[in-house]
């Protein structure tokens, strides 16, 4: 139908799904043996039926009608604001962004709290001991450098501690060449540190019962590009600190809200995870070790700035 479901300048026959598989697509809530199926549909009219209020004044919908998710013409979600946002900030880095109130109230949903976790940091390269042989870099060689770069999570000049729950990833995430040498060090977190998960799991939001299930699906929404911001690897090196921006950007809201850290998925090492803490004090150097990269395998596609 034109209007409420599809775009007036739109073909619903060639945009639409019927109401049952957009459903099921999005939340699942059919077996494998009714997915897809006119079973379904007609399941799908009897939860309807059940509950339908006949005084409402709105028409019953039919599990067959055609319909799209919702799209930006008719309401921006707060992911799209951010995207939008992200763009714009990478051109003029005096915006600032709205976050939405509601959003400020539920950020207390990813807090979590690290206490004597064990942290991951890499370096390339190595030092040399008195008798000339190749030693680890340790200690503050390997720790938050005194004077930072611009960073995903900091700007120029701001120092910060960046780590990962896991060695490979932390090798992973300096995009170390084949053969080169690596110094790993081991920190361990000293005291109870308050970081926001952008790793949580989001609960099991039922959409036939519960009321808020829209704003939740925008909000969680919102998290995952939060968590894409902060991972995606750039795509040059000469101008992190403008692609960096939207992060950068991000990592303040986060701390001017009493986070102390931020923990986040590695685009460079599959299910690797990244945690960044504003206070480099917070850790402590236990040991490092010295490990060769013995290969690295990369996967290209054609760039096409369409899909982006």
């Amino acid at each position: 139908m034109d209007g409420d479901t599809v775009a007036p300048w739109d073909d619903a026959w060639a945009e639409g799904d019927p109401l049952y598989i957009a459903l099921d697509e999005d939340w699942h809530v059919f077996s494998e043996l009714l997915s897809g199926h006119d079973a379904a549909a007609e399941l799908l009219r009897a939860i309807l039926e059940s509950g339908w209020d006949d005084d409402s004044g709105e028409s019953f919908p039919d599990p067959h009608e055609l319909v799209v998710r919702r799209s930006s013409w008719v309401h921006q979600t707060p992911a799209e604001c951010w995207r939008d946002f992200s763009y714009a900030i990478r051109h003029d880095g005096s915006l600032e962004h709205y976050i939405p109130e509601s959003v400020e109230e539920d950020i207390h949903l990813l807090r979590r709290e690290l206490s004597q976790s064990t942290l991951f940091r890499a370096r390339l390269g190595f030092d040399t001991d008195q008798m000339g042989r190749k030693v680890p870099y340790a200690l503050e060689k390997i720790g938050a450098p005194p004077s930072s770069k611009p960073g995903r999570a900091n700007r120029q000049g701001e120092v910060v501690f960046y780590a990962a729950e896991q060695r490979e990833t932390a090798v992973a995430e300096i995009r170390p060449a084949r053969g080169l040498l690596v110094s790993v060090g081991t920190f361990e977190i000293k005291q109870p540190t308050v970081i926001l998960d952008l790793l949580h799991n989001p609960p099991k939001v039922d959409p036939f019962i519960d009321e808020s299930f829209e704003y939740l699906i925008d909000f969680w929404g919102l998290m995952q590009e939060f968590a894409w911001s902060l991972s995606t690897p750039l795509e040059r090196d000469d101008q992190a600190e403008i692609d960096y921006r939207p992060s950068q950007w991000l990592a303040t809201w986060f701390r001017e809200r009493g986070f102390e850290g931020i923990r986040y998925p590695s685009a460079l090492h599959v299910d690797g995870v990244n945690i960044v803490l504003f206070e480099p004090g917070k850790v402590t150097f236990q040991e490092s070790s010295l490990v060769r990269v013995d290969d690295v395998e990369w996967f290209f596609s054609p760039y096409c700035e369409d899909t982006e």
